[in-house]
């Protein structure tokens, strides 16, 4: 079974690199993981490291498709800083974009040019088939709700004319080998359309019956 990775945290070359590994090392001893983990990423790397899809993924056997935006909201307002570094002002402007001013619109595009060349540093020389999908809108969780998956396009995130459900369905069914990113938009975009909710939603309804 082709396996789907929604989170992809960068651990090193971006600020707050310690504070994430630190995590990790504090989730794998209290759940008592390490054994668990493969030698082949252990023998290479410390067990802390091991949960980070770069260095997990080369170990992944099985094919694989990645769908992550490269302004993952979650990733940005949690994982940039630790918490001790964390302002009231980083807060407001993660919460809402319009907050932001350009030292932290640069924070952000710093994460997405880190987040693509490490994203592509890790597939180029795997021997699984790889299939991705990385949008620029800036939202984390692509899969839970229907609205998002099927109807992604309408919300701004579609890639190559498919939305994500479009793309995970071409590729699991070898109808293409879809490996798309978003070069285009180097901006976070805001894509869930919730002021016109009613009209999202009618639009994914005949989406879907058609």
């Amino acid at each position: 079974m082709p396996l789907i990775n929604f989170v992809w945290l960068t651990r090193e070359h971006f600020m707050g690199a310690d504070w994430r590994e630190a995590f990790f090392f504090n989730v794998i001893s209290a759940h008592g993981l390490t054994n668990m983990l493969p030698t082949s990423c252990t023998s290479k790397f410390s067990s802390a490291l091991c949960l980070f899809p770069e260095t997990l993924v080369p170990d992944i056997q099985t094919p694989l498709f990645l769908i992550e935006s490269a302004f993952d909201s979650y990733q940005i307002s949690q994982n940039v800083f630790s918490p001790s570094d964390t302002s009231l002002r980083w807060i407001s402007c993660t919460h809402n974009l319009m907050f932001c001013n350009w030292t932290d619109i640069k924070i952000m595009k710093d994460f997405r040019y880190t987040f693509i060349n490490t994203l592509k540093s890790t597939i180029k020389n795997s021997s699984s088939r790889r299939g991705y999908f990385v949008h620029s809108c800036y939202q984390h969780g692509h899969m839970e709700y229907k609205r998002r998956s099927t109807c992604s396009s309408f919300v701004g995130n579609g890639l190559a004319n498919k939305t994500i459900a479009q793309a995970v369905g071409d590729w699991f069914f070898d109808r293409s080998e879809f490996q798309e990113m978003d070069m285009l938009n180097d901006l976070p975009r805001n894509c869930t359309s919730f002021d016109d909710q009613p009209t999202l939603e009618k639009k994914c309804r005949d989406y879907i019956h058609h």
